[in-house]
């Protein structure tokens, strides 16, 4: 049975629209989230189904606060037809909006030489290969040596978040025992197993290696979009002559957007990046 508040509106009814209102409010969040820093697809499908649920929790508003069925009004073809136009208008401007973003994005991905992978070829024919997964990026060797090699590691040396408004970079912080390493053989010609980079957070910050522990987070005070990393790394390992080498590399992402890499060189301008 229904019990009826002194304003003749049911309890019932009032709690399921304010439930209602507040699960929307919490996917709807969850999806904004999702669009701006980890999966826009998974977030587009939330945004439909917050739409979908909206419609139907305002028709149930109407109908048990102000008795009026809108079920009812789209029987006429009249508002069918202005419902249908909205509608198209609507999704026109979505997708043109969409598709201008993604021009303007791959362009400016062009003008500053960043890539989805990049290369570091090391003495003895050993390559590093650092490419973008997901919210982060992995990294492999390449053994291009005719001999095997094993137990090699990346070591971080440096992490730098540059401060773009004013065209610098913030002062280096140092990584404590942020390691990607594998004591495994790689065969001559042959390619390591995938390991762990470094990953990305939802505030801009980077976690580096395989290690959860070493997180940076990203200034709050910077309001940029755009987060832009510096890191700095030496790798090493069982190679022929018993060689490593240094690296340099610039990372950035959008929100919704995957990892960009680029290796540093002290000539490289600021705007470029």
């Amino acid at each position: 049975m229904l019990t009826t508040s002194t304003s003749g509106i049911s309890t019932e009814h009032l709690a399921f629209v304010n439930l209602g209102m507040t699960a929307m409010l919490a996917v709807a969040q969850l999806a904004r989230q999702l669009g701006d820093y980890r999966n826009r697809t998974l977030a587009n499908i939330l945004f439909a189904i917050c739409a979908i649920v909206f419609l139907i929790w305002v028709h149930l508003v109407a109908l048990w606060f102000f008795h009026i069925d809108l079920i009812s009004w789209f029987q006429n073809p009249i508002t069918i037809a202005i419902v249908a136009f909205c509608a198209i208008v609507t999704a026109t401007v979505v997708i043109t909006k969409t598709r201008w973003s993604n021009i303007l994005h791959t362009k400016d991905h062009r003008v500053a030489g960043y890539s989805t992978s990049l290369t570091f070829h090391g003495p003895s024919d050993i390559d590093l290969i650092v490419f973008q997964d997901g919210a982060g990026c992995l990294c492999k060797f390449k053994n291009g040596s005719p001999s095997p090699i094993k137990h090699f590691q990346i070591r971080f040396l440096s992490a730098q978040s540059l401060d773009f408004a004013n065209s610098k970079w913030r002062d280096a912080k140092e990584p404590i025992g942020a390691i990607t390493s594998d004591r495994g053989w790689i065969e001559a010609g042959a390619y390591s197993s995938d390991l762990q980079f470094m990953t990305t957070d939802y505030d801009g910050s980077i976690r580096l290696g395989g290690n959860p522990s070493q997180q940076f987070p990203w200034p709050n005070a910077d309001p940029s979009t755009i987060r832009r990393w510096r890191l700095k790394f030496s790798i090493s390992g069982s190679f022929p002559g018993k060689t490593g080498w240094n690296a340099d590399i610039c990372l950035r992402w959008t929100p919704g957007s995957p990892v960009e890499i680029r290796e540093w060189s002290d000539s490289t301008p600021v705007a470029d990046l």
